[in-house]
């Protein structure tokens, strides 16, 4: 299985982080304070880890401050709200993953519009999901653990970081594809 340049990825982060926000409009001793980056996950994760890089990365080369600071919870919505309802500013920074496009559909009453209230800078990371199953399934295939589920309906399940979250989209789709193939 291939693993995640990290090194190349931070660098690569930086670069194109960098080059995406807007300069002209702040002044030249950009960041004159230190930036936050919130990260809406719990540490540890795969968002965690490469906003954590990259604000490595930003510090070195800048030699100024950013500050990684994980604001976990509710499907994302505490630190999407606490960054939607920041000063327009570029110090207040969302290191996300596809679920802000999803809540507005989980949480129809949120208090800030995240695609309205937010502005999209650059994709600094990708990630692959894998598919694994305990070793006790018998199943060593995509087609044999569909050809299980088929004949066990409601017996298995899979587990995700959260409503809404890539993986959990993920293994509805798979689902979804397994009910309908």
């Amino acid at each position: 299985m291939p693993h995640l340049p990290l090194a190349s990825l931070s660098r690569r982060s930086v670069v194109l982080g960098l080059s995406a926000l807007p300069f002209a409009s702040f002044a030249q001793d950009y960041p004159s304070k230190p930036v936050s980056i919130v990260i809406p996950y719990s540490p540890g994760g795969t968002t965690d880890i490469v906003a954590r890089l990259m604000a490595q990365s930003m510090a070195v080369s800048t030699g100024k401050t950013f500050v990684a600071d994980n604001k976990g919870g509710g499907s994302t919505t505490i630190a999407t709200s606490y960054v939607a309802k920041a000063a327009p500013d570029g110090y207040t920074l969302l290191a996300n993953e596809m679920t802000q496009t999803i809540i507005p559909w989980l949480f129809p009453k949120l208090t800030f519009n995240p695609v309205k209230d937010l502005t999209p800078v650059t994709v600094f990371a990708e990630a692959p999901y894998v598919l694994v199953v305990n070793s006790g399934v018998p199943a060593q295939s995509l087609r044999e653990l569909v050809s299980l589920a088929k004949a066990q309906p409601g017996k298995l399940n899979f587990a995700s970081g959260g409503a809404g979250s890539g993986p959990h989209i993920a293994g509805e789709l798979l689902k979804s594809w397994r009910a309908s193939t």
